[in-house]
C-alpha cells in the first residue's frame, strides 16, 4: 500500500475536524444577491435595476453641460462669433451630456457623453 504524501492525516491519533459551519448572514434568508451588471446609457431613459436601491426602475434623464458643448464653445468663439453665439451650445440639448438618475431613490445611474 502506497501513502501519499500530499495528504495530511490525523496527528498521532487525532481526530480529525470537520470545517466550522458558515455563519448566517442577518437578513439574507437564503437568497443571492447579485450585483447588477452596467447599464448601457444612451439618449433615452432605460429600463434596468437600480444599483443603489435595488428597485426595477426607467430612469429619468437630465442634460447637463459637458466636454463637447465647451468645445463648441470654444470653436464659435475662435470662428469670431463671440457676441452671445458661443453660449448657444448650453442652451441646446443636442451638445448636452445626458445624465441618467433612479426616480425611487435619486441616485446617478450613469451619464451618456457627447464626446
Amino acid at each position: 500500500m502506497s501513502t501519499n504524501p500530499s495528504y495530511a492525516g490525523p496527528i498521532d491519533g487525532q481526530p480529525e475536524h470537520p470545517p466550522p459551519p458558515q455563519p448566517n448572514c442577518p437578513g439574507n434568508h437564503g437568497h443571492t444577491i447579485s450585483r447588477p451588471t452596467r447599464v448601457e446609457c444612451r439618449h433615452d431613459p432605460v429600463a434596468c435595476t437600480c444599483r443603489h436601491c435595488f428597485a426595477e426602475i426607467t430612469t429619468q434623464t437630465s442634460h447637463k453641460a459637458g466636454l463637447y458643448s465647451w468645445l463648441l464653445c470654444l470653436l464659435i468663439c475662435l470662428a469670431g462669433c463671440d457676441l452671445g453665439c458661443c453660449c448657444i451650445p448650453f442652451c441646446v440639448n443636442c451638445s448636452r451630456d445626458i445624465v441618467h438618475t433612479c426616480p425611487n431613490c435619486g441616485k446617478r445611474i450613469g451619464v451618456h457623453k457627447r464626446l
